[in-house]
């Protein structure tokens, strides 16, 4: 798939739903602000695009929106240990994560409602053409990470923060540990670079400093915007092959924090259907799964227990030269 094609359809119909989304919403919005007061939001959705969502949302509500954002480098997880850190005493009223497994983690913990999804993303391939020209070589499988055909040639982000550590925590729990620890040794063997966030990974694969990178939909789309001579893999599509991991990412309302009700109404505008549409515009997320892609089975319930689990494994790997 070319960098000019990655989401053609999907832009398509993200555009039109939103689109009407909009015209409905001036005409129904409420200006009401029974509930008001302020709502803190921890957001460890990318800055860039929730904050324009939460502006709009604030104006609609009437509610006075206060944003807190996680850094790029411990994405979802800085936000995370602070929520659990205060769960006595909460400043925030909402959390919107970038992914459900986090979302299920606090749930178990009692720090949070039961969560609701708001968009998608993909954890996908991205190959840099001029660096692999011949199409039919490209890397399929995350599997390349380890593969000795791609040796010192892949690039992937800490599998402690964000994203990435949803997708090593859906690796245990389909291989299981043993298979899984191997992967992770060989993908340091193969002379894979472990960066800092999926942003690097995005930036080396664009400028050729890596041949292709894991990374989300939303950074390959990124990438291809600015130009860079770039394709995108839907990973483990073959026969018997796993499906690439798609994450919702999702609102949860605090427990016990200052300003319930107005959580709560920002909560029910967050995951309205016109957000999901008006992200995927964007290049932040999918309008839906993407038609004819296998998608890899998991339990978000699993999911949040491996991610648990694995922490200081996977920040032990991530650690060592």
């Amino acid at each position: 798939m070319t960098k000019a094609g990655l989401y053609t359809r999907a832009r398509a119909v993200a555009l039109a739903v939103a689109i009407a989304a909009a015209a409905a919403a001036a005409g129904c919005g409420d200006g009401d602000a029974a509930g008001g007061g302020p709502v803190v939001i921890y957001v460890s959705v990318d800055r860039e695009f929730a904050e324009p969502v939460l502006a709009d949302l604030g104006r609609e509500l009437g509610l006075d929106v206060r944003a807190k954002y996680d850094t790029e480098e411990t994405k979802s997880t800085g936000l995370l240990n602070e929520l659990v850190a205060l769960r006595e005493r909460p400043k925030a009223d909402l959390f919107w994560c970038g992914d459900t497994a986090r979302a299920e983690l606090l749930r178990s913990r009692g720090v949070v409602e039961p969560w609701r999804p708001v968009s998608l993303r993909g954890r996908v391939l991205l190959v840099h053409t001029r660096r692999l020209p011949d199409e039919a070589a490209w890397p399929r499988s995350v599997e390349a990470l380890a593969d000795p055909r791609f040796r010192g040639t892949g690039a992937m982000a800490s599998p402690v923060f964000g994203t990435m550590s949803v997708h090593a925590a859906a690796l245990f729990a389909r291989w299981g540990d043993e298979r899984a620890r191997a992967f992770f040794e060989a993908v340091k063997a193969n002379g894979t670079r472990i960066l800092g966030s999926n942003g690097d990974v995005r930036r080396a694969v664009a400028t050729g400093e890596a041949a292709f990178g894991l990374l989300d939909t939303d950074d390959a789309e990124t990438a291809a915007k600015d130009g860079a001579p770039v394709a995108l893999v839907w990973p483990d599509q073959g026969e018997g092959g796993m499906g690439v991991l798609l994450i919702p990412n999702a609102v949860a309302i605090v427990r016990g924090g200052p300003h319930p009700e107005a959580a709560r109404r920002a909560a029910d505008a967050l995951v309205r259907p016109a957000v999901a549409a008006r992200l995927a515009a964007a290049g932040a997320g999918l309008p839906g799964p993407p038609p004819g892609v296998r998608a890899m089975e998991v339990d978000v319930l699993v999911l949040a227990r491996k991610l648990d689990e694995t922490r200081e494994l996977l920040r032990a790997f991530a650690a060592t030269p």
